[in-house]
């Protein structure tokens, strides 16, 4: 211990010395573009792999054709640019690349199947809820309850499609 002359320079000399200490660089943040796009592609497989039937096939929300899950998108109701629903999966279900892509009237048959499913109040309720503002550290929190939530429940499926087994 460094001896001082008097109270005030201890003061002074414990300052000094506490400014000198380095800081602890703190470990960069993940961007958030990079969690979104994790989050998206997590969130898009377990949505096609959740409405698969037994042979992996899922119908389309819009014009009710059937596919393989692979083939198919994880079309939003409302548009994924809405943050606060991006990641509700009443607003997600499979949609053909058609559909989802190049059809500028595929909401006609997608509202159909929504108010089937939700009825209209259901989608006033999701309309209500994509016009909600978040801030970046709320959007950073849903993206990162998302990959957790998502990964949890890939991991169920993949359980019950190996008969119990963990896939590798």
């Amino acid at each position: 211990m460094q001896s001082t002359c008097s109270l005030t320079c201890a003061k002074e000399q414990k300052i000094l010395n506490s400014r000198n200490k380095k800081a602890k660089p703190k470990k960069p943040q993940t961007k958030l573009s990079t969690l979104q796009a994790k989050a998206d592609s997590l969130m898009s497989e377990y949505i096609r792999r959740k409405h698969a039937d037994e042979h992996g096939y899922v119908t389309c929300v819009s014009c009710g054709r059937s596919f393989r899950w692979q083939d198919v998108d994880n079309g939003h109701f409302i548009s994924r640019r809405h943050f606060a629903t991006r990641y509700i999966e009443e607003n997600c279900h499979p949609e053909c690349k058609g559909c989802n892509r190049f059809n500028h009237d595929h909401l006609i048959g997608y509202t159909q199947s929504m108010i089937d499913l939700y009825g209209k109040s259901g989608i006033n309720e999701l309309q209500e809820e994509s016009k909600r503002l978040l801030s970046p550290s709320q959007k950073r929190q849903i993206v990162t309850e998302a990959i957790e939530y998502y990964t949890k429940m890939l991991n169920e499926i993949n359980t019950k499609v190996s008969g119990g087994l963990p896939s590798a």
